[in-house]
């Protein structure tokens, strides 16, 4: 039996038969290298190429998944800036809605509008024993109060007369009385102040007023006359009543006089007509929905949990260590984040107030639109840097531990052909190689 190839073989047989293992050898490593397209496989082929490119390829790695997380916070912005425009829409047709409010209601732009004041016309008796023998009726749901004969009455209003406030009315008399007067006084008599304006009348004695008897005087004419009092500029301060006298407790004690659609405002603050109240309701209940979508869309605008616009804060890293990031710090998108209130329009400034806060929210959405468009920007530029960088860290990694697969195959052809020559030596020489493989 033998123990060894060299017993049995020639030192020349010896020779090539060691060269055909190490071509075989040879041939096993380029074909893994065509198999894997790696130069290096392991730290023993080149350990400075194997560790320093398997140091690339983790950071590489890391960066990738950097990337996903710098993919889902772009999500995050881009929801939020369609959460924005959409918002902003919101606004507009809010906005829309009270410019036609305002033209609807108030078709003057500010000028007085006929309303009612107050909505009950619950009378009671004004300056004692004055008040007999009249009566004060109300017809036409509240518009027209008419006092007949001697009837002295006071109304409950409770208002702060100030320097704007105004007194209008439309004024009529189809049979004149000895005193027809409209005032304010916050007790049952009436000789302890002069508040009241004279309108018609055959008496121009016995009572004083705040102004001459012919300041607001009525033309006698019998038709509905406009009588708008500054009250403000003759005095100022808070009145319990409305008092109205139609004396006439001598001769025929008939005399009349016709108050319609009686209207106490501030001059720059008309109350809205009382024949539009339905349609002011109509608009503040349409805005007080448009506020309720806002604060719908507002809560829906979130993405995987992060709502910038409710307040949240976005933090995007882009490195490993997280020491580079941008943090986006959300707002309140709300209603009641852009300060937008709703009102009952009954008078023209809650719908100008209405309207400064829908101006006010819209450039505050604006602000914030351009401000995440630039957060936008700036994670969009950082993402392409960082794909780049990945890449480049892949190139350095292949560049050390890829091989060139041109080469490979062409070393790898050669081998072939120096093991078929290696193989026909030993059979010339009559060898067999069976053995030995």
């Amino acid at each position: 039996m033998v123990s060894a190839v060299s017993n049995i073989l020639s030192g020349a047989r010896s020779k090539q038969l060691l060269a055909i293992k190490q071509i075989q050898r040879d041939l096993s490593i380029a074909q893994l290298k065509l198999a894997n397209g790696k130069e290096v496989n392991s730290a023993l082929d080149n350990p400075a190429s194997f560790f320093t490119g398997q140091a690339l390829s983790n950071r590489a790695s890391d960066l990738l998944r950097l990337l996903d997380g710098i993919n889902q916070g772009i999500k995050i912005v881009k929801e939020t800036n369609a959460g924005i425009e959409a918002a902003q829409k919101i606004v507009d047709q809010a906005e829309a809605l009270l410019e036609d409010a305002r033209i609807e209601l108030y078709a003057s732009d500010g000028a007085p509008a006929p309303t009612i004041l107050p909505e009950t016309t619950d009378f009671n008796s004004y300056a004692g024993g004055q008040d007999s023998g009249g009566t004060a009726s109300v017809e036409n749901d509240g518009r027209d109060i008419t006092f007949s004969g001697n009837t002295w009455k006071r109304l409950d209003v409770n208002y702060t007369i100030t320097e704007n406030t105004i007194l209008q009315f439309e004024y009529k008399s189809t049979q004149i009385q000895e005193i027809s007067a409209i005032g304010f006084d916050n007790d049952d008599s009436f000789a302890n102040s002069t508040n009241r304006f004279f309108l018609n009348g055959t008496q121009t004695g016995g009572l004083t007023y705040a102004d001459t008897i012919d300041a607001f005087q009525y033309d006698g004419s019998g038709d509905d006359v406009t009588v708008e009092i500054p009250v403000g500029e003759y005095f100022t301060g808070d009145f319990s009543y409305l008092t109205f006298i139609n004396d006439h407790d001598a001769g025929s004690q008939d005399g009349n006089a016709t108050f319609t659609d009686i209207a106490l405002y501030e001059s720059d603050d008309p109350p809205v007509p009382k024949d539009k109240l339905e349609q002011a309701e109509q608009y503040a209940s349409d805005y007080a929905q448009a506020l309720d979508q806002l604060d719908e869309l507002v809560k829906d605008a979130n993405y995987r949990g992060i709502n910038l616009l409710k307040s949240d804060t976005l933090r995007i890293n882009f490195n490993e260590d997280n020491t580079s990031f941008l943090e986006a710090s959300g707002i309140d998108a709300t209603s009641s984040g852009l300060r937008l209130t709703k009102h009952n329009f009954q008078t023209l400034s809650k719908i100008t107030t209405a309207l400064s806060q829908t101006r006010t929210a819209r450039l505050t959405l604006r602000e914030y639109n351009a401000s995440i468009a630039n957060d936008l920007n700036i994670v969009e530029t950082r993402q392409t840097f960082i794909k780049e960088s990945i890449n480049t860290l892949k190139g350095g990694r292949d560049d050390l531990i890829l091989a060139d697969l041109n080469e490979t195959g062409a070393e790898f052809l050669a081998l072939q052909t120096r093991q078929q020559v290696q193989f026909s030596i030993l059979s010339t020489q009559g060898a067999s190689i069976a053995n030995f493989l």
